[in-house]
């Protein structure tokens, strides 16, 4: 057997050891903001905003999300796993960077670290210097980001600058480009519901 054979194998067996909801976690379109809305000012409430734009308080400390397959299986969603990955709160498996898609933005809008869990079963890195690679700087490159419904990035899941004004959450590279209207309109929507 090949080193390639073995390694795919590797893979394969990682990718069954990570359970659905961890993986749908780490792949979907998660945006996990502190201090945002319902959640402002409390320490241990985050909001988790989905691709569809679906909204869910999570209590990371107390362990429940108000989303359906929380309250209604009794099972820890994968909005409570992202958050807490997100807040640096659990590590993100052992070889899920080589078994999923992991979403680029994952842990975008919180100040903690993201940690991985190292293979041999206890030691976790940090990715501070990983995570700081991620952002492209594009403002000498382009100047003010464009407020068009494209992401200066080139995210396809990115509604861009432009979704701001409506409440929607951009990817990181937006959110740190964008005009500060775009920032006011943006916590005037989300704190009002998306009621401008």
């Amino acid at each position: 057997m090949s080193t390639k054979d073995t390694a795919a194998l590797q893979t394969a067996a990682t990718a069954e050891r990570i359970d659905d909801r961890t993986k749908r976690a780490l792949e979907e379109y998660l945006t996990v903001t502190p201090d945002i809305g319902r959640a402002r000012g409390a320490d241990d409430l985050v909001l988790v905003t989905s691709a569809s734009g679906k909204e869910y308080l999570v209590d990371v400390r107390g362990g429940s999300c108000e989303c359906p397959d929380a309250t209604h299986r009794d099972v820890e969603c994968k909005h409570q796993i992202r958050a807490k990955m997100a807040l640096g709160l659990a590590a993100v498996p052992a070889g899920a960077a080589e078994a999923c898609d992991i979403d680029p933005d994952l842990g975008q809008h919180c100040d903690a670290e993201l940690r991985f869990a190292a293979a041999d079963g206890g030691v976790v890195s940090t990715a501070s210097d990983e995570a700081a690679d991620d952002v492209v700087d594009l403002s000498e490159e382009h100047g003010e980001a464009p407020i068009d419904g494209t992401c200066i990035a080139g995210h396809e899941r990115c509604a861009g600058i432009s979704g701001m004004y409506m409440g929607e959450f951009p990817c990181a590279n937006c959110w740190l480009y964008a005009p500060a209207s775009a920032h006011i309109h943006f916590h005037e929507a989300t704190d009002n519901g998306g009621d401008l």
